[in-house]
């Protein structure tokens, strides 16, 4: 379950990210889901953006991989991890992807 405290910042990345896209491709700022009930219903979610709307969809079917299960990208992951740990501070972080 989340906290209120991780939701607040969910709800703060949000519309620092809602900033961002207006100015991208000038589109009007999405609204942060009303009912945080939403937040709990699923462990991930896509920000969708239809007709204006914004909302998050869930993904029900996860593929679950451990940071353990991954062999050979140990360099990656610290710069993974210390990306992270900036994001948090609310420092300037990057987009991370995954793949293998």
């Amino acid at each position: 379950m989340l906290t209120d405290t991780t939701v607040a910042k969910l709800h703060e990345v949000l519309d620092r990210l809602d900033a961002v896209l207006e100015k991208v491709d000038g589109l009007l700022p999405a609204q942060a889901p009303a009912d945080d009930a939403v937040l709990d219903s699923a462990l991930a979610f896509i920000w969708q953006r239809r007709s204006g709307a914004a909302s998050f969809r869930p993904v029900r079917y996860l593929d679950v991989i451990r940071l353990d299960d991954l062999k050979g990208i140990d360099r990656q992951l610290r710069v993974l991890e210390r990306n992270t740990r900036q994001f948090l501070r609310g420092a300037p972080a990057n987009h991370v992807l995954l793949w293998g």
